[in-house]
């Protein structure tokens, strides 16, 4: 039996899962996803409620895994100041450099709440998308630059696929390390096509901005007519 620490805790980035699919643990920290069998999600549920211990149900190959993913962690708030502090390190290092590109104000919701009031109906132009890719080059010429994290925006950023796909390359081949390269998006217009576009052009995440369930998401945020 390996050393364990009785001081490991439940962590508050952890998330229990239930669809039509089965029991998911996921931490948003470490973003690792798992799979739970019935039974081990009702254990995972008392560990978290207090009402067991995790030695009374985990192996030791188990309890590696849950403490390396900070499932289990000796304190919650010693991984928020470690986010703020790689936070604060990223804006202000002029080694790092963080990004965020939204290729068009246009969307196909109409979201009741969305801060978006007056779009602009054009797109990035190609003389926009060239001057963000010479600022960066510049960055890494003038200044150093080493490590860039990408966020693509909008609007629905998917409305200008193939602009997203094509600057995102053009960064990726400026010898800097791009270390995210993400896309916020509602989802829509994602197919099998479009991901391996995506991946292709080197966006490595993807998230997905949604409203509760099919219902409440389609109450509050309609299709554009």
């Amino acid at each position: 039996m390996q050393e364990t620490s009785n001081n490991l805790k439940w962590s508050r980035f952890n998330f229990i899962i239930e669809n039509n699919k089965g029991f998911f643990l996921y931490n948003s920290y470490s973003n690792c996803l798992l799979n739970l069998s019935p039974e081990i999600n009702a254990l995972c549920c008392r560990l978290r409620d207090g009402l067991c211990h995790y030695e009374d149900f985990l192996s030791d190959e188990e309890y590696k895994y849950f403490r390396d993913n900070y499932i289990l962690v000796e304190e919650d708030d010693d991984l928020v100041e470690t986010l703020h502090m790689h936070s604060m390190a990223r804006l202000y290092s002029n080694k790092s450099f963080v990004l965020t590109i939204a290729p068009t104000h246009n969307c196909n919701y109409a979201c009741s709440y969305c801060y978006e009031h007056h779009r602009t109906s054009k797109p990035m132009n190609d003389s926009t998308g060239q001057a963000i890719v010479d600022y960066v080059k510049h960055l890494k010429e003038e200044n150093g630059l080493e490590v860039l994290y990408i966020t693509w925006y909008g609007g629905e950023p998917l409305l200008q696929i193939e602009r997203v796909c094509s600057l995102s390359k053009k960064l990726c081949e400026l010898g800097v390390n791009v270390q995210e390269n993400s896309i916020i998006t509602n989802g829509y217009f994602l197919t099998k096509e479009t991901l391996e576009k995506l991946k292709c052009s080197g966006i490595n995440e993807i998230q997905i901005t949604l409203d509760g369930d099919k219902q409440t998401h389609d109450t509050r945020r309609p299709l554009l007519k």
